[in-house]
């Protein structure tokens, strides 16, 4: 339900990030399905992450029959969670979704735009699900890096082969752009030759460490969730309780707005959301690079120790 995949109005209403609220009621023909967001949604409650998440898929299961398999096209979820929390399911979940799509004849949609291109240690986020087999994949930024703007939807040859005799009648004035498929291609050979995705994967477990152990000296960090270089640190008032150090989808906290200034006086360049604090690094950074993140962020959760209240 809190996916996030794009501005456009389409893409817009296809996810139910709040982002969306002000351009509702947007596109009909589209069903937003419950998250397996192990920490916060309440089904988890007393189960492991696996049981829930079989849970979530047979709850998704009951929607697809309700609204009408055959009316129901595809799902489109997110490769690997991104600003709506880094949600990291099982392959429990993902194996049962791939499943329901093949019982009901749904085409597979992954939206990979923020965890393509090595982002969580694989080159693509889905790659962690080896037995999801997308039909459609959306990618952009790490295609080139962001260096020139490019955007691509990779298809199976069976859709390919479709549109060789169903022409889709659309284009757009800087579509297939020389510029920006010569930078994507010069992209992946660097990705390929520096050996970036295996750097993701060493460098997350860097990261992950260092995370691991703030978490054991800051009880402000409720949950560590990610892979690679992708993850997210949720902030919480009480772990017992989990309260939010700042409410979703509501102006910052106090401590939460402090917490991002400092960041950010003390040079440390990252997304700071709701209670969430991203950790999403460039690829080629280094341990000590690492280090000097993870010192800064461990003088802003000293700050926000002062507002725990455990």
């Amino acid at each position: 339900y809190k996916s996030y995949h794009g501005a456009t109005y389409g893409a817009m209403s296809a996810g139910g990030d709040p982002r969306r609220l002000p351009n509702e009621p947007g596109i009909p023909g589209i069903v937003r399905l419950p998250d397996p967001y192990a920490y916060r949604n309440p089904i988890y409650r007393g189960k492991t992450q696996e049981e829930g998440d079989a849970i979530i898929a047979d709850l998704i299961e009951d929607i697809v029959i309700a609204e009408g398999p055959e009316y129901c096209a595809a799902f489109l979820v997110e490769g690997y969670s991104g600003s709506s929390g880094v949600m990291q399911p099982s392959a429990v979940f993902f194996n049962r979704l791939q499943e329901i799509a093949d019982k009901y004849g749904l085409l597979m949609i992954v939206d990979e735009v923020m965890s393509g291109f090595g982002r969580t240690g694989e080159w693509f986020g889905i790659d962690h699900y080896p037995n999801v087999k997308p039909d459609i994949m959306a990618i952009a930024k790490g295609v080139t890096c962001g260096y020139v703007p490019l955007g691509a939807t990779i298809v199976t040859d069976k859709i390919a082969d479709f549109f060789e005799n169903n022409p889709l009648h659309t284009g757009l004035t800087y579509s297939a752009h020389p510029l920006a498929c010569a930078a994507g291609v010069a992209t992946i050979e660097v990705y390929r030759e520096e050996n970036l995705i295996e750097r993701s994967r060493e460098m997350g477990k860097v990261l992950r460490k260092g995370l691991t152990d703030l978490a054991e000296k800051h009880a402000v960090i409720g949950d560590i969730r990610g892979a690679g270089l992708h993850h997210v640190i949720e902030l919480v008032k009480n772990r017992e309780t989990r309260e939010p150090l700042s409410p979703f989808n509501k102006p910052f906290s106090e401590p939460m707005k402090r917490a991002a200034k400092m960041l950010k006086d003390n040079g440390l360049s990252t997304l700071v959301r709701w209670n969430y604090v991203f950790n999403t690094p460039p690829l080629v950074i280094t341990p000590e690079q690492i280090q000097e993140g993870l010192d800064i962020l461990d003088g802003v959760l000293t700050m926000l120790d002062d507002y725990y209240e455990g």
